[in-house]
């Protein structure tokens, strides 16, 4: 039985990397991102490689980032199979909508917020963070996938949400 490779983390974008996360980095001469198989960056040659740096970059970019939210956490987390995504998951289970049970007296015990003002806060920082990932991540290598397809055995194909050419 097949399995999807990333988890879907709706209502955000799916932002991965199609290969490991301390194989791939930048090359620090060029700005190239790659795998990092040998002692030199296959775009320019230079033997000056800090690889293994790059997920500790990633990983501190999303911290400091995660420290500002109140609803979400954000890691890089690998897929199933190959690669690495950057993974968006809610904290308290509230998502903004009466359907998951939250009222006025939760949500001003958890957030000191009445649920309305909980619910536009929620919104807010699914926009904002739904922008800093588009903005942020590609520069660090990451692209924007969609679903292309879903099998019933629960294979996933992905493609590019933006229609760029992999190579």
């Amino acid at each position: 039985m097949s399995t999807a490779n990333f988890y879907q983390p709706d209502p955000f974008p799916l932002f991965a990397i199609d290969d490991e996360p301390f194989i791939v980095g930048l090359c620090p001469a060029c700005g190239h991102v790659s795998n990092y198989y040998g002692e030199t960056c296959d775009a320019c040659g230079s033997d000056v490689a800090i690889y293994e740096e790059w997920a500790a970059d990633v990983r501190r970019e999303l911290s400091s980032y995660e420290s500002g939210l109140e609803f979400h956490r954000i890691e890089l987390k690998r897929g199933y199979y190959s690669g690495t995504q950057v993974l968006v998951t809610e904290r308290y289970g509230f998502d903004g909508s009466v359907e998951m049970g939250w009222d006025d007296e939760q949500t001003e015990y958890a957030f000191g917020l009445s649920f309305d003002e909980a619910a536009a806060l929620y919104r807010r920082e699914v926009e904002d963070l739904t922008a800093w990932m588009r903005d942020e991540l590609p520069l660090y290598g990451f692209r924007e996938y969609e679903v292309f397809a879903r099998f019933g055995n629960g294979e996933v194909w992905y493609s590019l949400a933006n229609d760029e050419e992999v190579a």
